[in-house]
């Protein structure tokens, strides 16, 4: 079947031109030459030969003919390309590979190695030890130990390591290391194989760290998924609606309301906003079955995947309940503060802690010609009290000076406890016939004793000063006054040492006592009365009752001649308190005068 055919048929086209040059490159200098190539058999298979041909020359240089031996090596070939393959393959590995002798002595190491490692060639790591590349610390020996170990027994080893770059800086990788063998079985190599797991290590220590944030935050949370189905509620969640797990578990935010009586606004007013700007912030109420409201604030948050579908929805609340409580009651306070203030009749504002303007009653509108609505809010009020110049300085402003500070600059102004004081005669009041103006600032402050505001109060004791002047000038007037009889001498010295005894002993007394006129002027007080108005006796005596009782002052005058028992409010010179008190009153017989018994009722 082969004699008389030409050897080239059983070879590929393609190889055909190939093997002739081999051939005819034959000489009688060098006239054999080895060659391998594809032969295809009878059934169309292919297969790899090796030929060693030779050329015989006779004397004259003259061919006389070619002789070829020929042997199957297919399966040597094949084991070529497998070993190509897999070189390549280990050469682009993502993983870092590296190959060491069964002493440890690296010997191959990929691209991916170096690049873990922090290598730049295969020099800077062929033949060195392979324990050069773990972690320097006290547990690297055991760790190492143990892969060697189980190497020698068990010819394999897996698990998570913590290697060493070239820097010193650590990583987390899984380590796959194995023992290579040939047929027989005898140990060749060993192999490592090394993937970095630091960022995927990092990313989930994150995530379970905020995955405990969110299940301890005392802030409720709950995520919703694509199809707003409950997928996660955190314990504050569950105990803030007194709901368990497994009945909201995969419900939808309607089937939760449902659980309420009221929830407003409704979830159908928050979703189409929530999927055309992914994120809803806004006060809700919700009222319970038992009818009781609560008020949140709440966060909506979407997260949308990449075709701009929300993928999730975080929910928080923050149940600020007990602030709105507050908040109400801080404006009621403060709406009584103002109405208060609007009642007393000497001219006083208030500034918050940030030295604005909150208060400014009608008598200060009408001493200062300023409208309340021209400095509510604002800093800059001194202009409304430029009529003083520079006879007295305004006292909050001065309030918080130290006391050196104060008596060195303000030498007119005196400090009591937390107030302080100052009388001035203002010349360009009364048309520039002037006006003696005495005043008053105290700090206020809250429970906890931070300051959070100040007020002032101003009077004109012209009309005091004036009567105060002429007793004085009777006084010393040398007015001749007949002398009285010694029995009407020694009345008189009997009464006044009765009078100082009295008042000795109303001094002594828990209450506050107090003496007026039946116009309500005070003609005297004991000092239990002056401390409880935090003012001093001069201002308080001949001060008229509506100063303390701006809206009592009428049902006190006005009571029965007997002894009457009522319940009353206190205003203190400073203004920054409202007391409640239990005022028992009595006319004196054979005159005009009241006496007035205070006794303060504890909030």
């Amino acid at each position: 079947e082969l004699i008389g055919k030409s050897i080239l048929e059983s070879i590929p086209r393609e190889e055909r031109s190939g093997i002739e040059n081999h051939i005819r490159s034959l000489t009688p200098e060098n006239p054999v030459c080895i060659f391998e190539h594809r032969s295809i058999d009878r059934e169309g298979k292919y297969h790899w030969l090796q030929w060693t041909n030779r050329a015989l020359f006779d004397e004259q240089g003259n061919l006389v003919e070619y002789q070829g031996v020929g042997r199957d090596v297919t399966e040597r070939r094949e084991s070529e390309r497998a070993l190509l393959i897999k070189n390549f393959a280990l050469a682009s590995s993502l993983n870092g590979i590296g190959i060491a002798d069964l002493s440890g002595i690296v010997t191959y190491v990929n691209k991916s190695f170096l690049t873990l490692f922090g290598y730049g060639e295969e020099a800077d790591v062929i033949g060195k030890p392979i324990q050069l590349f773990a972690h320097d610390d006290n547990d690297a020996t055991s760790e190492i130990r143990e892969v060697w170990t189980s190497l020698q027994d068990t010819g394999q080893w897996s698990g998570e390591v913590l290697g060493r770059k070239r820097s010193g800086a650590t990583f987390n990788a899984v380590l796959n290391a194995s023992v290579v063998r040939d047929q027989s079985g005898t140990p060749l190599c060993m192999m490592a194989s090394f993937f970095d797991i630091t960022d995927i290590k990092n990313t989930r220590e994150e995530l379970r760290l905020k995955n405990t944030a969110i299940a301890s935050s005392p802030t409720a949370m709950a995520i919703f998924d694509r199809d707003f189905r409950l997928i996660f509620a955190n314990d504050a969640f569950l105990s803030e609606f007194d709901i368990t797990r497994n009945e909201v578990q995969g419900k939808r935010p309607l089937d939760i309301v449902s659980f309420f009586e009221t929830v407003t606004p409704s979830f159908d007013d928050v979703i189409p906003l929530l999927k055309e700007k992914g994120a809803w912030n806004r006060e809700i109420s919700i009222t319970g079955k038992g009818g009781d409201t609560r008020y949140f604030n709440t966060s909506i948050r979407c997260s949308f995947d990449e075709e701009g579908n929300i993928h999730y929805i975080l929910v928080s609340l923050v149940n600020i309940t007990e602030f709105r409580s507050i908040e109400t009651a801080l404006k009621s306070s403060r709406q009584k503060l103002s109405e208060t203030i609007e009642f007393m009749p000497d001219p006083t504002f208030i500034i918050d802690r940030n030295h604005r303007v909150i208060a400014w009653n009608r008598a200060l509108e009408i001493l200062t010609g300023v409208k309340r609505d021209e400095v509510l809010g604002k800093r800059d009020f001194q202009k409304a009290f430029s009529f003083f110049c520079d006879e007295r300085p305004i006292l909050v402003d001065i309030l918080d000076l130290p006391p050196h500070e104060l008596a060195k600059n303000f030498p007119q102004v005196r400090r009591f406890g937390d107030s302080i004081y100052v009388e001035a005669f203002i010349s360009a009041m009364n048309g520039g016939k002037g006006a003696y103006l005495w005043g008053k600032a105290s700090a206020m402050i809250d429970h906890e004793g931070h300051p959070i505001g100040a007020i002032e109060s101003i009077r004109d004791i012209s009309a005091w000063k004036r009567a105060r002047e002429s007793l004085r000038k009777m006084d010393t007037s040398g007015m001749a006054i007949a002398a009285p009889s010694e029995v009407e001498q020694k009345k008189v010295e009997n009464l006044f040492r009765m009078r100082q005894e009295l008042e000795s002993v109303l001094d002594l007394m828990e209450e506050a006592v107090l003496l007026t006129d039946k116009s309500g002027m005070i003609l005297w007080a004991n000092e239990r009365f002056v401390e409880l108005v935090d003012g001093d006796r001069q201002i308080v005596l001949g001060a008229p009752l509506s100063t303390f009782f701006p809206a009592d002052e009428g049902q006190i005058l006005s009571g029965p001649p007997g002894e009457t028992t009522m319940r009353i409010t206190l205003i203190p010179l400073t203004g920054n308190r409202i007391l409640p008190v239990e005022a028992k009153t009595a006319g004196i017989p054979l005159g005009d005068e009241r006496v007035v018994i205070l006794q303060h009722i504890p909030s």
